[in-house]
């Protein structure tokens, strides 16, 4: 008998923008090539549990959210400041948000992340001017906060009850 080969494709981490396209049903094609030239072709297809990566424009977020409500890293991208209640659903499954690419008027609102249980790492959004109060306060687990040059203001017990808090950068541009 002849020997065979297995050869499994799959997109390359560029082609996916957001790993959230991975949580639901899932397509693997196999190709299985004979020594005698022919090849077979057999479908795979699984249903992932859930996303542990959703990368996404604000507008989506909503939908992305309710069809995957135990997401642990999230990277929002665009004007957030209507969407930013929805990601309070999120309290005790996000580990990881990136704001970096998102905007946000009037900045983060008082009270969004307090209590965010396993949250350890926040970037927050390029052009950044405020944090509200009590805004990540009681994030038992947060370690890191980055992109906080543009920050001109901090409100009252913003970072309270933070004890693992490692770092938060370059707070010269504080005026409050």
């Amino acid at each position: 008998r002849d020997q065979s080969t297995i050869t499994i494709g799959s997109p390359s981490e560029d082609a996916c923008k957001s790993n959230s396209q991975l949580a639901g049903p899932v397509e693997t094609v196999v190709v299985v090539s004979g020594g005698n030239g022919l090849n077979a072709f057999y479908t795979i297809r699984t249903q992932a549990a859930s996303a542990n990566l959703i990368s996404c424009n604000a507008s989506d977020l909503e939908s992305l959210l309710t069809q995957y409500p135990d997401v642990k890293n999230l990277k929002v991208s665009g004007a957030l400041t209507e969407h930013m209640t929805k990601i309070k659903d999120l309290k005790s499954t996000l580990e990881e948000i990136d704001l970096e690419e998102a905007t946000l008027d009037g900045g983060i609102p008082d009270k969004q992340f307090q209590k965010f249980n396993s949250l350890t790492t926040v970037k927050l959004p390029k052009d950044l001017k405020k944090i509200g109060g009590f805004a990540f306060s009681s994030c038992e687990k947060l370690t890191t906060v980055s992109n906080i040059e543009s920050v001109e203001e901090i409100d009252t017990e913003a970072f309270s009850s933070c004890s693992l808090l490692n770092s938060i950068m370059n707070l010269e541009g504080l005026t409050k």
